[in-house]
């Protein structure tokens, strides 16, 4: 983090780094509430990145213990940022949730507290979208964060990984209101996104559901 915070001061960029345990109701609201006085004015957009992996863990390895650290963080977590952010927010703010594709594709073995917990935080992001329609929440799956603890954990430390936060850019771009209540990757094309912007948004393309079903039948 230091690092980390130098680099963005350099460039004349305002930092305020705050320590906070993020099941922590009262931490996160402090948090927020120490955010909003030093900026001055309604937030404007907030990159929930979250998350815990307690590492490759078939089912019956994993303690409880573990289990229950994940979900506080990756369930609890995601619905305690984003209320505080949202009392502290525009009404037309951004939400990008850092989520992964783990949610919607076939099981990985050993991921089973990760996928389940992240899959409940995105739901999470959709009630946060329908209760504040004002709202812009993108869900963005990251790819692999290079030299990250969490990647570690799943790949091994000597494998390098790439990093791909460029995205979260788009997804708080006006042109990019299409994407609202969706699930995109990092590495998706962002012409060919905007090219099938009627279709996006008009549709359950993109949003994560029940394939086949049609709740008017």
């Amino acid at each position: 983090m230091p690092r980390a915070v130098h680099d963005l001061a350099e460039n004349n960029t305002k930092v305020i780094a705050i320590g906070t345990d993020i099941p922590k109701k009262e931490q996160v609201d402090q948090a927020f509430a120490q955010i909003s006085r030093d900026i001055g004015k309604p937030l404007d957009i907030l990159i929930l990145n979250e998350g815990l992996f307690s590492g490759v863990r078939p089912l019956g390895i994993e303690t409880v213990d573990e289990w229950q650290a994940v979900f506080d963080v990756n369930v609890i977590g995601p619905y305690l940022v984003s209320t505080a952010f949202i009392a502290k927010a525009a009404p037309d703010s951004t939400i990008i949730d850092i989520s992964t594709g783990v949610v919607h594709l076939d099981p990985f073995p050993g991921f089973s507290s990760y996928a389940a917990t992240i899959l409940v935080g995105s739901k999470i992001m959709q009630y946060v979208q329908q209760e504040n329609p004002g709202l812009h929440v993108v869900e963005l799956h990251h790819g692999q964060v290079r030299m990250t603890d969490m990647a570690a954990k799943a790949t091994g430390p000597e494998i390098r990984s790439r990093a791909c936060w460029r995205r979260c850019g788009l997804g708080c771009e006006k042109e990019a209101r299409f994407l609202k209540g969706k699930f995109v990757w990092v590495n998706w094309d962002a012409e060919e996104l905007k090219a099938s912007a009627k279709e996006i948004e008009s549709t359950r393309v993109l949003t994560l559901g029940l394939e086949g079903f049609n709740a008017l039948t």
